[in-house]
């Protein structure tokens, strides 16, 4: 009884899991700061990953990405006073992005194991959707 228990609440955990990481094109709601903190997650798991390669142009592009989107996430967040100050709004953001971070890296993982592509599934999805706005924020403030 106590594994048929284990299993159950294992497998509800464990879809739950997964289950929040669908492309950002298929999301129904799209909390801002949540994408924001996805954008900045997806990019710092692709520059840790660009890390162990010898290209390291495409791993400061990430880089700058993941900082402008964390950057991003915090102005939002900010703008919604549900923290009394910077420290708690950055603390917010960087510990959602590095849970996040965590679950892409590993799901790119699986990706490059089963299909030879890391960038695959999901991830791709969601860079293409974040470069997208990360293009058109950029280009309203150079405006």
């Amino acid at each position: 009884m106590k594994t048929k228990l284990l299993t159950i609440c294992l497998l509800l955990v464990t879809s739950q899991v997964f289950a929040d990481m669908i492309s950002l094109y298929k999301l129904n709601s799209k909390d801002t700061v949540f994408v924001s903190e996805r954008c900045a997650a997806n990019a710092l798991a692709i520059s840790i990953m660009l890390s162990k390669t010898n290209n390291k142009n495409a791993e400061q592009s990430y880089k700058k990405n993941y900082e402008d989107w964390v950057s991003i996430g915090m102005e939002l967040l900010t703008n919604k006073k549900v923290y009394d100050s910077e420290g708690e709004v950055l603390n917010h953001v960087i510990n959602n992005v590095l849970d996040l971070q965590k679950q892409i890296s590993t799901d790119m993982d699986k990706f490059y194991i089963s299909g030879g592509k890391a960038l695959s599934g999901y991830v791709a999805d969601d860079m293409d959707v974040c470069n997208k706005s990360l293009n058109n924020i950029r280009s309203q403030y150079n405006n």
